[in-house]
């Protein structure tokens, strides 16, 4: 299993839309890539910190693949159309890194 964390950064006056983000970008992610091995996904918002402190990120999400060359086929197939959304929800530009599971 591998996943995309996708990290949204806080930074003054950013704007993210969660509304749009949960009811139309991901559904819409979630359909273009589930041909190429999406299994599921977390959004949380991030409130705070242990301290108090602003978070570093607003907003962070975990797309579940079957496989890496699922999730780059996906992306590339459709990388294009997801990134075009994103002036619909945010004028943050995200972070997005491959993980997996440590064992």
């Amino acid at each position: 299993m591998i996943s995309l964390c996708i990290q949204y950064p806080s930074k003054g006056g950013g704007r993210f839309d969660f509304e749009y983000y949960l009811s139309v970008h991901l559904p819409m992610a979630e359909r273009l890539l589930s041909e190429y091995g999406f299994r599921d996904s977390s959004v949380y918002r991030c409130t705070g910190t242990l301290g108090g402190e602003t978070p570093e990120f607003l907003c962070i999400t975990i797309l579940e693949f079957e496989s890496l060359d699922g999730l780059r086929e996906g992306m590339r197939n459709h990388g294009a159309e997801l990134s075009a959304d994103f002036s619909q929800y945010t004028d943050i530009t995200p972070v997005a890194t491959v993980t997996e599971l440590a064992e």
